[in-house]
């Protein structure tokens, strides 16, 4: 089967993640043949890549690991002279089922490490296996702490676990800092609205926001922190209990659901109120589409786009992907950057123990290099497309998640802030020292407009969604170039 066959989308309901999770061995697909994987065994280095197929998370995910393996398998050295193979498998976005396929890829199709994942419920699923069968995993979609947790409470058994990404908790204190800077300081906002899902995520996020906010200054409008069902569709209620509120702006968490439904109905009943927040959905290209062009203005976070040079892989990366591929996503969202990263530092770690693994057949053998991996994945200093991964060491904060900042203050990996604009443009907003001193010093009058504005319209609504919209317009002015463009 060719790569992209095995990187075709099966459009399947979300609604099938709140469904039982029984599910048979019958439905479970792995999507490389297992007569070629055997033929193959002693001349690659087989990884699995685990995700949910069904959504453009993991569509991205899968694709950006293409792109790294097909560099590597290119290049004259490839892994210590031996190519990678990957191995993908489809965890339905059900936990049970991620659980089985993760155990089929190391018993069955005998990868020597996973990588990817996106939903937390499914990583918690994932754990117990990763401990039990002592197999390494890099998590480069699922932003649980728990599984950080894990490591640092029992780390002989979860010390195979590593995550590229940024956690919740983590995410929130960006999240917090970018209100601070962004809403409260330059635009005036004080009183915050939160909607999250009634997911893993979602609980984890609307806590700690809860907990967050007041030490800068910042509010939660009572009455306004709010949680919706994974699969609701009508939010027509809860914009109704914000807009009776005294909340200024909306934080929103967003991870399964899509938000299309939450952002068609913000744009007829709250479109005065800037939207911030996580909307993994809303990271795609084709969101503008989803949403007929409603979503302008909204304000999210995002590992990296297609206009910023986060480091000088990151733009490489991203032409290389929209080259390539055609069908949505046309464009990677986060979890395509975080997984071509971890096929390199995985990459690296190999290189770094300086033998290739050893047969899969010798199971003695295999155990004791994948405990050899870990060892060289914790030395990990990778210049990546989102930044620079160095990995926290076991009785650190959280142990074997992306270190934030070096010992000498330096950034290492932080969230970038990217909004939506007018004709279909993205573009990163925040934090601006990503972006050249004119372009801020623009950015900075067009929130200053805005604020005077907000001050003057004293609470009418129409007056205040003009506003915001005139601010969308001047960012997308102020941006210039640095813009992710159809």
């Amino acid at each position: 089967m060719s790569d992209e066959k095995t990187m075709q989308k099966n459009q399947v309901s979300r609604r099938r993640f709140l469904q039982t999770i029984g599910v048979g061995a019958g439905a479970l697909t792995l999507l490389n043949p297992v007569g070629l994987l055997r033929a193959q065994a002693d001349e690659t280095i087989r990884i699995g890549v685990l995700v949910p197929l069904l959504l453009d998370q993991g569509n991205s995910a899968n694709r950006g690991a293409f792109i790294a393996k097909d560099e590597i398998n290119r290049s004259t050295d490839k892994v210590l002279g031996r190519p990678l193979q990957l191995i993908t498998a489809d965890d339905q976005a059900l936990p049970q089922v991620g659980a089985q396929q993760f155990t089929k890829l190391v018993t069955d199709q005998k990868a020597l490490l996973v990588t990817g994942e996106f939903l937390d419920e499914v990583m918690l699923a994932i754990m117990p296996q990763i401990g039990r069968l002592g197999v390494p995993f890099v998590n480069t979609g699922s932003a649980t702490p728990q599984t950080s947790q894990m490591v640092k409470g029992d780390y002989e058994q979860f010390k195979f676990y590593f995550r590229v990404m940024l956690n919740t908790e983590v995410l929130t204190e960006d999240t917090v800092a970018m209100a601070a800077a962004l809403l409260k300081e330059k635009m005036g906002l004080t009183a915050m609205a939160i909607l999250a899902e009634d997911g893993q995520f979602g609980r984890d996020y609307q806590k700690f926001m809860e907990e967050k906010l007041p030490s800068v200054g910042l509010s939660v409008a009572k009455g306004a922190s709010l949680r919706f069902p994974l699969d609701n569709r009508d939010f027509g209620p809860f914009l109704a209990k914000i807009t009776d509120s005294n909340a200024q702006a909306i934080i929103i968490a967003f991870a399964f659901n899509s938000g299309v439904g939450f952002v068609i109905e913000w744009a007829s009943k709250a479109a005065h109120l800037p939207v911030v927040g996580i909307n993994v959905a809303g990271q795609a290209f084709e969101y503008w589409k989803d949403t007929s062009g409603k979503v302008s203005s909204h304000l999210y976070a995002d590992a990296a786009t297609g206009a910023t040079a986060v480091t000088p892989k990151t733009l490489p990366f991203f032409h290389s992907y929209v080259k390539r591929f055609k069908t949505r996503p046309i464009h990677p969202l986060f979890t395509g950057y975080t997984t071509y990263d971890a096929i390199y530092l995985i990459k690296e770690a190999i290189e770094r123990i300086g033998t290739p693994p050893p047969p899969a057949s010798d199971s003695s053998a295999t155990a004791s290099y994948r405990d050899q991996l870990v060892d060289a994945l914790e030395k990990t200093d990778y210049v990546g497309t989102i930044g620079r991964i160095r990995f926290q060491g076991k009785n650190d904060r959280f142990p074997h998640d992306p270190m934030l900042k070096d010992a000498e203050g330096h950034t290492l990996v932080v969230p970038k802030w990217v909004q939506w604009l007018e004709k279909n443009d993205r573009g990163l907003v925040w934090p601006l020292s990503f972006l050249p001193s004119d372009v801020q010093q623009k950015l900075d009058e067009q929130w200053k407009a805005y604020r005077t504005g907000y001050q003057a319209c004293s609470g009418a609504a129409s007056c205040e969604a003009q506003d915001l919209k005139q601010l969308s317009q001047g960012l997308d002015t102020a941006l210039g170039d640095n813009k992710e463009t159809p």
